[in-house]
């Protein structure tokens, strides 16, 4: 007070009251600035910090007054703004608080002991009156401290508090841990409330107050740079809230855990476990992958509850398919919160594997069948049947029947399983995939069933009932052999054969056409289902296996019990038959060789035939099969590829027999009757012979004859051909059915007139559908274009001619500019031929003869009167299209000096013609030849 009233003395009351107006504006600014500084510690605080830092670095360079004054001030205005409620430093508010008390009382008592530092000191006004100011307020900065030692004494207090509760907690987490691991659901339930309800309490101690020094000391205040209190502006939330929410996903997880595998017990914890997941998500937007996965897994498995006891059921996948939706979106964002370089980057791949498994079932099916390859038929079951719980497709439910039938389920079991599928609707009678799976499972049913069962138990009930489930197999496979797919009609081939072994077998009475049919066509469809049988993706590569081993055992019963001579094929067959079941992993049930089948079959047989001529007998019947190509070269390139063809038949001759392969040496287009099969190769090589040698009539005959016997030429004429219509398009073998097609088109042609000939068009029509329905054949397989590459180029060729006028119109103007006219007129009457109502092809049959008829004139009026033959067949229906052949008509009327006629065709057009320039010729040519009538 002294000292005050020294300066008022010294400097005048004016002066005095100046300053203290001086003073209160700073401590103004001061309280301004804290007010609209946010946060106080990034504005404020920091600045004052930064300023004690200097002031403090100055007193220790330099003795004098000022610098003491200048940090004495500083250090009690960052003691006090330290204290204020929004920041929090409690601790150093108290220890600057004190030590800037402590200075300004030793800096008093020098100033008043010492009268030349209080006169250094005015020398600094803005200094003098800080000191002042702080003088005045020493009261109010004594309170301030004491309040900021209350504060943290006050936090000691809260820290103890956290302390015992943090011990609870742990001792509780060990306990629940100890249950995770002891699989006891019903404590991880309960400990982990108690454990929630622990952190609640430590989050609600700590949200007392709004400083968060509870487990880390205070920032350092006046030192040097803002390190340390960048800490203070970035810490904004207690600790206690992410180990909460972790806590809380942790339980979710484990609980979702426990609950698997899931049952109709498991509902209880999953809803808890989903609860609880969603409590981890709900009161914060942060990154928790843990709480997202346990909230897949719960929506998941409670999807899944809705659809294990009915899994084919659609009601119950729809019920389903929200939950499996939450699941994936979940999934999908824990996947997007997992960054790649943290820990969890491990979870990556098991959160991929079960968003892969809930989008698409494809994963899982691979998975099931690579367990069953290698011999755990067991676990590819449980996988497909946990699929099928997810996954309501007709894929899951034909590789499940698969799976178990693969694994050595009973028949029973199986039917029961397609009775689901058929009655929940997933399969339908309409569906060709599904009628082969069908099928095929009673017709392997029904093997596995002679197999296990001993030849006692076969009385007339059994066999009653036998015939019922093969009947209704061989339908199912009826179907299925009329798919758009030609791997699904193959595989319905094999296995329709062997259901034809076991009727021919078990039912003495049945007819023997049906199992001679399948004897022939079966040998193509293995063949075609060996083709890259290895590089076939492995779901596929067994079914065909499969199929194959089913085919090769049906052609050993069926050549065993139908053919002379059966010492070649059916060893062979039964021996690839083995081979491929060799390959067959251990565990997986494949159809196997029996010997009471083959025992039935040989008994009562009389003939003695031994091996060597079996094969002595197949290598003739193979010779005449190649005899086939080299005919028919003869309509291609007749010279090389026919002494290619014979040459090549002469060494197979010629060449001594060596070792036997049992599946080369089984040709897939091999009728197994020796006979038979010469007889239908040399009628066929019978037939190009006749067309070449340009005797259609003869040919055609030749290639009905395995349908009409009797058939003699003069019969032709009258022959309906709607009566042997199906019987050549059920053909199964494309090089007969091509080669008739070919006949009958060259018959068609030959007859006069065709345009007017119902007959002949008849002809054409069922020409055109033999080579498109043979084209279609060659399509579906992949051996015979290889094998018969000419019979595939003359299918090709014949289709193209009866298709397509334009194939005789591009090559008639090549050879017209060649001027090989009467190539052209040929080329082009044979078209006209096989297509009488096309207008462009006689069109240009009209001005090739015209043309023809300019350059011979020895031959101009036989050219000139067929031209107005085809011109008569162009006008016989006068239209607007046709008036343009009228007047060509009505031209060559005249040249020809029949200019009544041309007249009579001058007047037709007048009369009719709407366009201008056929009216202008039309009156003009009219008038010359009315000029020309009555000159002299």
């Amino acid at each position: 007070m002294k000292l005050l009233l020294g300066r008022i003395h010294r400097y005048g009351q004016p002066v005095f009251w100046v300053h203290c107006l001086a003073q209160v504006a700073v401590y103004a600014q001061v309280s301004v600035n804290a007010t609209a500084a946010e946060p106080p510690v990034s504005s404020l605080l920091k600045e004052s910090s930064q300023r004690l830092a200097t002031a403090r670095a100055e007193v220790e360079s330099s003795p004098d007054i000022a610098p003491r004054v200048r940090k004495m001030t500083w250090q009690l205005l960052v003691g006090e703004l330290a204290g204020d409620d929004s920041v929090g430093l409690s601790s150093g508010s108290f220890d600057e608080l004190t030590q800037g008390l402590k200075d300004l009382d030793q800096l008093m008592a020098e100033l008043k002991a010492q009268p030349e530092l209080e006169r250094d000191l005015t020398k600094h006004l803005q200094l003098t009156m800080r000191f002042d100011a702080m003088q005045a307020r020493h009261a109010e900065l004594e309170k301030q401290r004491e309040v900021s030692r209350a504060d943290e004494l006050q936090r000691l207090s809260q820290l103890r508090e956290i302390n015992r509760s943090y011990r609870n907690l742990v001792q509780n987490l060990m306990r629940l841990q100890t249950s995770q691991i002891l699989g006891q659901s019903r404590d991880v339930a309960s400990l982990g409330d108690d454990s929630t309800k622990l952190m609640a309490d430590i989050e609600k101690v700590v949200g007392q107050r709004r400083d968060f020094y509870l487990f880390q000391d205070e920032p350092a205040l006046g030192a040097a740079g803002d390190s340390e209190l960048k800490l203070v502006r970035e810490l904004d939330q207690p600790l206690t809230g992410d180990v909460r929410r972790h806590q809380l996903a942790l339980q979710a997880y484990t609980l979702a855990q426990l609950a698997q595998p899931t049952t109709t017990n498991s509902r209880e914890k999953l809803e808890l476990a989903k609860s609880l997941a969603e409590a981890s998500l709900a009161d914060s937007n942060a990154p928790n992958v843990l709480g997202h996965w346990a909230l897949a897994m719960a929506s998941r498995e409670l999807g899944r509850l809705e659809t294990i006891v009915a899994p084919w059921d659609r009601v119950a996948h729809e019920r389903a398919a929200v939950r499996f939706g939450r699941a994936r979106q979940s999934l999908i964002t824990a996947r997007a919160q997992i960054p790649e370089d943290s820990q969890e980057a491990t979870w990556i791949q098991e959160v991929d594997r079960q968003l892969t498994e809930l989008t698409s079932p494809d994963a899982a099916l691979q998975q099931a069948m690579a367990r069953l390859v290698a011999g755990q038929p067991n676990e590819a079951v449980a996988l497909v049947e946990r699929c099928a719980t997810l996954h309501r497709t007709p894929q899951v439910a034909a590789l499940l029947t698969d799976c178990k039938r693969f694994a050595g389920a009973a028949p029973s079991e199986m039917d029961q399983l397609t009775d689901q599928l058929w009655a929940s609707q997933l399969w339908t009678d309409e569906d060709d995939a599904a009628r082969l799976v069908r099928g095929r499972q009673g017709v392997l049913g029904l093997w596995r069933q002679l197999s296990d069962e001993g030849q006692s138990q076969r009385n007339e009930d059994w066999l009653r009932t036998f015939s019922i489930r093969l009947d209704a197999a061989l339908a199912d496979l009826a179907f299925a052999a009329k798919s758009e797919s030609s791997q699904t009609r193959r595989i319905a081939e094999c296995h329709r054969s062997l259901a034809a072994a076991m009727q021919l077998l078990h039912k003495p009475a049945s007819n023997p056409e049906f199992a001679r049919m399948q004897l022939e066509s079966v040998p193509l469809a293995i063949a075609e289902l060996e083709q890259d049988l290895d590089r076939a993706p492995l779901l596929e590569q067994w079914i065909r296996r499969e199929a194959v081993i089913a085919g090769r055992l049906a052609q050993g019963y069926l050549a065993l019990r139908l053919l002379p001579e059966y010492q070649s094929t059916a060893p062979r067959a039964f021996s690839s038959a083995a081979d491929a079941l060799a390959l067959a992993p251990t565990g997986m049930m494949m159809p196997r060789v029996l010997g009471t089948p083959v025992l039935q079959s040989l008994s009562g047989r009389a003939d003695g035939a031994d091996a060597r001529l079996a094969q002595e007998e197949q290598l003739v019947r193979r010779s005449l099969q190649r005899l086939l190509p080299a005919v028919a070269a003869m309509q291609l390139t007749p010279s090389a590829a026919m002494a290619t063809n014979l040459s090549q038949v002469a060494r197979d001759l010629e060449a001594p027999a060596g070792s036997i392969d049992s599946r080369s040496e089984l040709d897939p287009r091999e009728k197994g009757n020796a006979r038979m099969t010469a007889a239908s190769e040399v009628r066929t090589a019978t037939v190009m012979a006749f067309l070449a040698a340009n005797e259609p009539a003869a040919a055609l005959r030749e290639s009905l004859i395995p349908w009409r016997a009797d058939l003699k030429l003069e019969d032709l004429p009258s022959l309906d051909v709607k009566s042997i219509r199906e019987s050549l398009l059920d053909e199964s073998d494309p090089v007969r059915k091509s080669i008739a097609g070919l006949a009958i088109e060259e018959y068609a042609a030959s007859m006069v007139t065709p345009s007017d000939n119902r007959l002949s068009r008849e002809w054409l029509a069922l020409a055109k559908e033999l080579q498109q329905s043979a084209m279609q054949q060659f399509a579906d397989s992949s051996i015979l274009p290889k094998t018969h590459p000419t019979e595939v180029e003359l299918n090709r060729r014949a289709v193209q001619r009866l298709t397509d006028p334009e194939f005789y119109l591009t090559q008639s103007r090549k050879l017209v500019s060649e001027l090989r006219l009467n190539d052209a007129r040929e080329l082009l009457e044979a078209g006209s031929r096989r297509h009488p109502d096309s207008i462009p092809l006689r069109e240009a049959l009209v001005q090739t003869l015209i043309d023809e008829a300019d350059l011979r004139p020895d031959q101009s009026a036989e050219l000139m009167a067929r031209a107005i033959e085809q011109l008569k067949v162009l006008t016989a229906n006068p239209s607007q299209g046709s008036l343009g052949s009228e007047l060509k008509l009505a031209e060559l009327f005249e040249r020809v000096q029949n200019e009544a006629g041309a007249q009579l065709l001058y007047r037709q057009v007048v009369k009719r013609a709407t366009d201008p320039r056929q009216q202008l010729l039309a009156r003009s040519r009219l008038a010359v030849l009315q000029v020309r009538a009555v000159a002299p």
